[in-house]
């Protein structure tokens, strides 16, 4: 996707840019982009007044910008002057002259080869200057302080709720907020309050595994499970609740002293509850592998009957068929014998 800012070097390496064919430009070449739109589709008054070959809108996170293109492509030439070139490096002052030096000697050479291919904008100075800080950024833990203005007048104890409030969540404040009530926004590894915190308790608890002996601190203080949640490597507090963990882990020493006390009650309970859930688990597998035993019997059992019934059917059937066939011989024997001793058929 090309951006705003190429696009506007490009228009200016044109032979003939102009304003107009540069907003033409942004219009078509992201007229499917959600961000862009038209002036005359803005909600604004002021703003639909303006052509659509005279400037665009981007709906930034803040809100809908209006964008005026008169003078872009004029004001995106960052080169200085010939004349103003050569009188810097006519200076008397060394220092002027050695700041400018190389750069003019570098745009110099540029001219040279590629003329106006090869111009110096104000927007890829931008761009080069942008990613630069990002990468500073990225590099350092940097923290971001959000200044609000508090009246248009510049006056001191005058508050403007409405003003306020437009910048609070123009700048995401109501969503950070938001987002820290009902998130963990303070963390810190386990072995971060392992090392923290060792030093207030004694040897045999200090011994411990990081991650139970936070668990353990944590049991200890009766604190809510509500405010803190483990992680794999970190725990999670909500707002204020590390805070307030710290200074009960630096108050007076009879308070550590029942801590321990406590931790020390905590990890035995534990262990016990640990044991009783092994106990109860290896119960609950034994009876399941005796369960699983005599499925599998039952079931050896069913298939050797089917495969034992399968094979002796065709006797089973004959059997069967003979033992018919008897009955009615006997019966026919009794109803001859009858007819033979005179007697009435029955």
């Amino acid at each position: 996707l090309v951006g705003i800012l190429d696009i506007l070097d490009e228009e200016n390496r044109l032979p003939q840019p102009s304003d107009q064919h540069f907003t033409s430009a942004v219009h078509q070449k992201h007229r499917d982009h959600f961000r862009l739109t038209i002036p005359r589709k803005s909600k604004l008054a002021v703003t639909r007044n303006v052509r659509d070959d005279e400037g665009f809108i981007v709906r930034h996170f803040a809100g809908a910008v209006c964008y005026e293109t008169t003078q872009f492509v004029e004001k995106n030439n960052d080169a200085l002057h010939m004349s103003l070139e050569s009188l810097i490096c006519e200076s008397r002052d060394k220092f002027i002259r050695e700041l400018f030096e190389s750069s003019t000697n570098n745009n110099k050479d540029t001219k040279q080869k590629a003329g106006k291919l090869s111009f110096i904008s104000v927007g890829n100075k931008f761009k080069t200057q942008l990613n630069l800080l990002l990468d500073k950024l990225r590099s350092t833990g940097a923290s971001f302080i959000r200044c609000i203005k508090p009246n248009l007048k510049m006056t001191s104890h005058d508050f403007e709720g409405a003003q306020i409030l437009s910048q609070l969540q123009c700048s995401g404040m109501v969503s950070v907020l938001d987002l820290m009530q009902g998130g963990f926004p303070s963390r810190a590894s386990f072995h971060e309050l392992y090392n923290m915190y060792k030093k207030y308790m004694p040897d045999k608890l200090a011994r411990l595994d990081p991650r139970l002996f936070c668990k353990a601190l944590f049991k200890a203080l009766g604190l809510n499970e509500i405010d803190y949640k483990f992680g794999l490597t970190k725990v999670f507090f909500r707002p204020g609740k590390f805070a307030e963990f710290d200074q009960i882990m630096k108050s007076d020493p009879d308070h550590l002293a029942k801590l321990v006390k406590r931790v020390n009650h905590w990890l035995v309970c534990s262990r016990w509850k640990k044991v009783q859930w092994c106990s109860l688990s290896v119960i609950k597998l034994k009876n399941k592998i005796k369960y699983r035993a005599e499925a599998c019997i039952k079931m050896q059992k069913t298939v050797r009957m089917w495969l034992c019934k399968r094979r002796h059917q065709p006797r089973i059937d004959g059997l069967v068929k003979v033992g018919t066939l008897k009955k009615r011989l006997d019966r026919f024997n009794e109803v001859v014998s009858a007819l033979k001793d005179g007697k009435p058929e029955v």
